[in-house]
């Protein structure tokens, strides 16, 4: 399949990274890595919340990729300043020097504030240099290398999308380390089709993730701003409840591109009155809650 190299062909220019272009939730606050922000307070004027599940982060570790399917909605009523996402991190170097973290981020989200719109996304995101200067949402940036035909591009509208009254869609991806190339492929399909590649983040862009991944966590996502209320995560519905939202599927890539089920996982879950995840029970959880969180 041939490549299609895109930075500014869709009328995004090549720019120093503001705020809210580091970090799917990171919003307005000061550069921060994804392995601090999961551990930091919030910001002076930014609340956010996960609800994730978290691999060991051994010194010994090393992960080549993950694959999951992800139902997938839409907020029409999320306002400018929240974001609600559904996330798949890729990270090495997490407590490390800030400026030696790389990440890569995929999965879905409602951001109005990144996409003047309240649908569903399909997103990624990488950075090489803790969120400094050097990586980009979507084809933002030199960086990501689409494939001529793919069926999606980062940062295209998923549809269609789940109703939260019993019918849903979903879409499914797989974010791996290709053992010949050492590149990070990319790829992607929805309602049950066969995934495809749409694209690879190049080995070269990256410090210690050319390697491999020293951690891959998976959840809910949601942020707002302080004196505001929090916008629903998943579809708004508690784990528990009928209809909530899921990620299934959920199986590490080994470095030989063969799928296994992740083990010695943990939750993490920053503030359970709002938000919460499930069991994980041979590769699937639920997740989310409602809107109206004030803190």
């Amino acid at each position: 399949m041939q490549e299609r190299f895109l930075s500014s062909s869709r009328g995004d220019q090549e720019t120093k990274l503001r705020p809210r272009e580091m970090y799917p939730g990171l919003g307005l606050q000061s550069n921060r890595s994804f392995a601090n922000a999961h551990l930091t307070e919030d910001s002076d004027t930014t609340i956010q919340h996960w609800a994730i599940y978290k691999s060991r982060y051994e010194d010994w570790q090393s992960y080549f990729g993950l694959e999951a399917t992800l139902a997938v909605y839409s907020h029409p009523d999320i306002s400018l300043n929240q974001t609600t996402s559904a996330i798949v991190w890729v990270v090495y170097g997490q407590g490390g020097p800030a400026d030696q973290f790389n990440a890569i981020h995929v999965g879905w989200t409602v951001n109005p504030q990144l996409y003047a719109d309240t649908r569903a996304r399909f997103f990624t995101f990488w950075t090489a240099d803790g969120f400094q200067n050097k990586g980009c949402y979507d084809l933002r940036c030199e960086g990501f290398h689409l494939l001529n035909g793919a069926v999606i591009a980062p940062g295209d509208v998923i549809d269609p999308v789940s109703t939260g009254k019993g019918t849903t869609s979903d879409i499914t991806f797989r974010i791996f380390k290709d053992e010949t190339s050492g590149d990070w492929w990319l790829y992607y399909g929805q309602e049950d089709n066969n995934i495809s590649p749409v694209g690879y983040f190049p080995k070269t862009l990256f410090g210690g993730l050319a390697e491999s991944s020293t951690g891959i966590d998976f959840g809910g996502y949601v942020d707002f701003e302080k004196g505001g209320v929090g916008p629903p995560m998943g579809n708004g519905r508690y784990p528990g409840e009928d209809d909530a939202a899921y990620f299934k599927g959920v199986q590490y890539i080994s470095r030989h591109g063969e799928g296994y089920l992740p083990t010695q996982l943990r939750d993490y879950v920053n503030n359970k009155d709002c938000y919460q995840v499930g069991n994980f029970d041979f590769g699937k959880f639920y997740y989310g809650g409602p809107s109206g969180c004030t803190n």
